[in-house]
């Protein structure tokens, strides 16, 4: 067999898997509608979280050091809080809740609320809608009784709506 004869074989072999690659991405990303396949849509791509801290020094009842909220960039639900903090107190319970537009009692975010720990905080459930714009606060409510404990952050997850 001639040069030319295998460069012409192997070229057309190549055109042939190149057609049969390309009917596979036009199957598989097929735009039925106009929109993205269902299939390709997932929540963990929309899933966004961040770090709100409240305090850096010893932990107090309010916002701590947290004099500015956090505005909330795009519509989401929040469905995971947790509190963070370097050291945790002794004595009693210490309690943090988010608290939406406003740091009143009537603006806590229901389901929010938890305590503070240095390591394996649980997680607060909130499945909370807020809407872009809104401002979140980082509320203490309880502080330990013995002992303070010492700064204090939020892991707040959540997912675009």
């Amino acid at each position: 067999m001639s040069v030319v004869s295998k460069v012409t074989a192997l070229a057309t072999r190549i055109g042939a898997e190149i057609k049969t690659v390309r009917t596979e991405i036009a199957a598989r990303y097929a735009l039925p509608g106009g929109g993205i396949p269902v299939a390709d849509i997932s929540n963990a791509a929309n899933t966004v979280g961040f770090m709100l801290w409240q305090s850096y020094g010893f932990h107090a009842v309010g916002i701590g050091q947290q004099d500015i909220a956090y505005v909330v960039p795009f519509a989401m639900r929040v469905t995971s809080v947790r509190y963070w903090c370097k050291t945790a107190g002794t004595g009693g319970t210490a309690a943090v809740e988010l608290r939406k537009n406003g740091i009143a009692g009537g603006n806590t975010i229901s389901s929010s609320s938890a305590a503070p720990a240095a390591s394996s905080p649980s997680a607060a459930t909130p499945n909370a809608d807020l809407a872009a714009g809104d401002l979140i606060w980082v509320y203490q409510t309880a502080i330990n009784t013995t002992t303070a404990g010492v700064q204090l952050a939020a892991e707040i997850v959540g997912r675009r709506i």
